[in-house]
């Protein structure tokens, strides 16, 4: 329904305010047994007022794009769609680095895509923000989980000074990303080698299941 404002019927001129769905309509006015109809009239929609998210952001592991891309809409005061906005996203609280495309402008229905939106760095909960003008809406929390096994670092080195035939001691390794998490889904063998000398007696290549790194 469209509301009528700001009207004072004892004088000639009536100055109207329409709020209400986007669309084409029409007018009557009536004065007794007579009536006008100023022809079609189309209402577009009016100042932004809000924005909110149609879909949550979701599926954050380091250095990859979110499994489940933020969509936003920026409405008027009646909800209409308003198209031209821009909004922009932001790491609201945690630490990681944010990259892909943080700044887009609302389409014809005033909705927002980020669909390669990246966060890099320690795993953690963090949450984002997008703002468009005065306006912002944040996100729910994001857990950042580890990304792709990019290096292997010893958490305890073999014994760096050793005579031939003795013991090197126990080496322990870690799985890590580019930002240094630990990958604890990772599945695959690692291998110990020497730039000298060989390797004898003990198991040189361990199999990395998922569920043995702690």
């Amino acid at each position: 329904a469209y509301e009528i404002y700001q009207c004072d019927w004892s004088s000639d001129v009536c100055s109207s305010d329409l709020t209400g769905t986007t669309g084409s309509f029409s007018l009557t006015f009536t004065l007794g047994s007579l009536t006008a109809t100023p022809g079609t009239l189309n209402l577009t929609s009016g100042t932004a007022s809000t924005i909110v998210f149609t879909t949550n952001p979701a599926g954050a592991s380091s250095g990859a794009v979110l499994s489940t891309s933020p969509v936003l809409k920026v409405t008027d005061g009646s909800g209409n769609g308003v198209s031209g906005v821009t909004v922009t996203a932001s790491v609201a609280s945690g630490t990681p680095t944010l990259s892909g495309t943080t700044s887009l402008v609302t389409d014809a229905s005033g909705v927002v895509t980020f669909s390669n939106l990246t966060l890099t760095g320690t795993s953690g909960s963090l949450t984002l923000k997008f703002t468009a003008g005065a306006l912002s809406v944040t996100s729910s929390s994001l857990t950042l989980g580890a990304g792709t096994a990019t290096q292997v670092v010893f958490t305890t080195s073999p014994t760096s000074s050793i005579t031939s035939g003795s013991s090197i001691g126990t080496p322990v390794a870690k799985i890590e990303d580019a930002s240094g998490n630990v990958v604890t889904t990772y599945v695959g063998s690692v291998t110990l080698t020497t730039s000298a000398g060989s390797l004898v007696g003990g198991s040189t290549t361990v199999d990395r299941k998922s569920t043995r790194l702690n």
